[in-house]
């Protein structure tokens, strides 16, 4: 989860100007005989710089606030580091859209819920219909399908959030090449193929994140952000891609 406002303490000119040569060694153009791979080596040495240079920041403002907050209080080091952006405190209290005032728990999970997503009480009013037996098109060779998993996930950002399973995309480029990487390639493609959505990768959860500048108190403060497995989403990925090839999706 990432609140912009509040997320970058440890920014400064220092880094704001490194961020700026590593964006400039990224589009820097070809020419005066410089090669791809020469560009290419230059920007993953500007690149290796802003993360080691945001690791140094990181850990001194770290140092600073333990600095200042410890001699007070080192129980308030503890408490920032459960919740650094105090959304515990700032949903103490809430009111619905119809104004009533929601203290418990359940209750304000129950608003939330409501006056964001529109469900009934009894559920969200969905059924979910399983066919057994369903018309197939023709399937597709599970190579191609594979290899096109495996582009889908290299144009992927390491940075997405994960879902429920805590599988990120940086989890999953790091065991490609393996048995386990060339497995799940193929399930991703072996389900593509099949017509069929697995349960799993319906699988999502909802964080709500506050709204900058608005009331805290209130359910309509809070912005909710559905987290999907990245293993699911990289099945999407794959369909989206064949739209955009088929000129069916811009």
């Amino acid at each position: 989860m990432v609140i912009r406002e509040r997320s970058k303490r440890w920014g400064d000119e220092e880094l704001t100007e490194q961020l700026k040569t590593t964006r400039k060694a990224r589009r820097e153009k070809l020419g005066d005989g410089m090669t791809q791979r020469e560009r290419r080596i230059r920007w993953q040495v500007q690149k290796e710089k802003i993360r080691a240079l945001m690791r140094e920041k990181k850990k001194e403002c770290w140092q600073k606030f333990c600095e200042k907050h410890g001699e007070k209080d080192s129980w308030e080091i503890v408490k920032w580091a459960k919740d650094p952006w105090h959304l515990k405190g700032t949903m103490k209290k809430l009111v619905d859209v119809g104004g009533v005032e929601l203290s418990m728990d359940e209750e304000k999970v129950t608003g939330l819920v409501r006056d964001h997503f529109g469900w009934r009480d009894n559920g969200r009013g969905v059924e979910e219909v399983e066919r057994e037996e369903e018309e197939r098109g023709p399937t597709d060779r599970q190579e191609q399908l594979e290899e096109e998993v495996r582009k889908a996930l290299s144009s992927t950002s390491n940075s997405s959030a994960p879902g429920p399973d805590g599988i990120g995309y940086r989890l999953i480029k790091i065991v490609m090449g393996t048995k386990l990487g060339d497995e799940l390639m193929k399930e991703v493609a072996r389900n593509l193929a099949s017509g069929k959505i697995p349960k799993e990768w319906q699988n999502s959860k909802v964080v709500m994140i506050p709204k900058p500048g608005k009331d805290y108190n209130k359910t309509k403060g809070w912005r909710p952000i559905n987290l999907i497995n990245c293993i699911g989403k990289l099945g999407e990925k794959v369909v989206a891609n064949r739209l955009q090839e088929s000129r069916l999706l811009h």
